[in-house]
């Protein structure tokens, strides 16, 4: 059997095309539009290419039921890479072993989880955790130390490893929020407008996502 689409990437766009002004997704927040919708995955697909986040490259999704789920999804398997959405009920050393298992370049994760979530900041296979809400405030204070002291809120200390640096970025991307920082806010991704060139499209038998189980 032959399929029209090779992705969903490629669904959305149609569907975009003939009725960008439907409600694609309707949560307890807003309404968004599929033409709102693509753009955000848009965005989001151009800042994980900036990061350096190539075909086949895995990233890690600790986010839980939320439009950024969505849009974190369909632009992740956009550019051909792979997610790895994550139990949101794990423990970190769950976390710990599933990111470096896949070798999870990028961490998507909601701020609610960052009890669990904080310190993975000490594996050295992430180069960046985006927080879906606000970035945790010790790490938002912390920029300038190499080690994060947790005790009054975790009980432990956290190795933080650096932030990119501008020589590992493309030029084109270095005025993008937050590009050379560990820690940002998932709204980062949509302040810009940088136009999508999708380098290699996803095939219909390309891996797309990756799911752990107990």
């Amino acid at each position: 059997m032959r399929y029209k689409y090779q992705n969903l990437y490629e669904i959305l766009s149609e569907v975009t095309n003939e009725r960008p002004n439907s409600i694609a997704i309707f949560d307890d927040r807003q309404k968004i539009k599929y033409d709102e919708l693509k753009s955000n995955v848009d965005k989001v697909a151009v800042y994980l290419q900036a990061l350096g986040i190539k075909f086949g490259d895995k990233v890690g999704m600790a986010v839980v039921n939320s439009q950024e789920f969505i849009i974190s999804y369909l632009a992740v398997t956009a550019i051909g890479a792979v997610a790895v959405p994550m139990n949101t009920f794990l423990k970190f050393e769950e976390f710990s072993y599933i990111l470096q298992n896949c070798n999870a370049k990028i961490l998507i994760a909601s701020s609610s989880l960052s009890k669990e979530l904080i310190s993975l900041n000490e594996l050295k296979n992430l180069q960046k955790i985006v927080w879906i809400g606000e970035v945790p405030k010790c790490l938002q204070e912390n920029r300038q130390t190499q080690t994060l002291n947790l005790d009054d809120e975790y009980g432990e200390s956290v190795y933080l490893a650096p932030d990119l640096r501008a020589a590992d970025i493309d030029a084109q991307y270095l005025n993008l929020v937050g590009i050379n920082e560990r820690n940002i806010n998932f709204n980062d991704l949509l302040s810009h407008n940088h136009p999508l060139n999708i380098e290699k499209t996803p095939k219909i038998d390309d891996m797309a996502h990756i799911i752990y189980t107990s």
